[in-house]
């Protein structure tokens, strides 16, 4: 199977393990975020899973508001480079966990359908070969030339509102509709009483790293103070990150690359 990224894991102990990644394919990468832009999450799954699957079309308008929010100008750039990095970072998670776990134990919740939407950036759930919880993974992305800066600004506090439950409903909410159909609704009335449990949950940060930030000694300064907010094993501290260079730059360009993918999805006028 064919990735667009090559994830390579970083563990640096006791503090975080980095699941940090490299973009290998990047016309892959555009197909991808396509897919999801245009609301095929789980077309973009099952390719990831192996399975076959055929992405459904949409109308053209649909595919001309998409586009329209891809445009960029000085009142847009972070937000369309937020969402798009939203979908670069829900494709490494399912990678991850789909090559950590294989299928039909992993689920997610769909990608944001619009920049700076509200809510959690990214959830999914693990069950156990029981189907049990085995963890429910939490995520907050930043798109950033400014990672340390938002990371202890921004996703910091976020996590420990996590952990002092003030998002309990929002964790139970968005599990439920995941899995309210799955098993004929069994999946979920073994685990419900266990959701707001936060033993269960460990927490990912998605972010785009810089040049300092590379070794070691980079990894740990960047994410220093991650077992202040979230305690407990080293496993429950996640991040998933990626250098990119001249942030912006890059984004511009990929999104002149993925807005290429999505003319391609509209249908010719008769």
């Amino acid at each position: 199977m064919t990735y667009p990224i090559q994830i390579n894991t970083m563990d640096c102990s006791p503090l975080v393990i980095d699941n940090s990644y490299n973009v290998i394919e990047l016309d892959l990468l555009a197909q991808w975020v396509a897919q999801l832009l245009l609301g095929n999450y789980l077309h973009i799954a099952r390719i990831i899973e192996g399975l076959d699957s055929s992405a459904a079309p949409l109308r053209n308008k649909a595919i001309d508001g998409i586009i329209e929010k891809l445009k960029a100008n000085n009142n847009n750039v972070y937000r369309r480079d937020g969402w798009l990095f939203q979908m670069i970072s829900w494709i490494a998670l399912k990678i991850k966990l789909h090559e950590q776990y294989g299928s039909g134990k992993v689920f997610m919740i769909a990608p944001h359908t619009a920049p700076a939407q509200h809510g959690i950036d990214g959830l999914a759930l693990v069950v156990d070969e029981e189907k049990m919880i085995k963890y429910i993974v939490v995520c907050e992305d930043k798109c950033t030339d400014k990672a340390r800066n938002l990371i202890t600004s921004q996703i910091y506090p976020e996590f420990r509102k996590f952990e002092e439950g003030e998002f309990d409903s929002r964790v139970m909410s968005d599990v439920s509709s995941m899995i309210r159909g799955e098993d004929g609704g069994v999946l979920l009335q073994n685990i419900q009483n266990d959701i707001g449990n936060n033993k269960y949950w460990i927490y990912r940060i998605g972010v785009t790293r810089q040049d300092g930030s590379e070794d070691m000694e980079g990894r740990k300064a960047l994410y220093n103070g991650y077992d202040d907010v979230v305690n407990g094993d080293v496993t429950r501290r996640n991040a998933a990150s990626v250098n990119l260079n001249d942030i912006r730059e890059w984004m511009d360009a990929f999104s002149k690359m993925v807005v290429k993918e999505l003319e391609l999805k509209k249908t010719k006028d008769v």
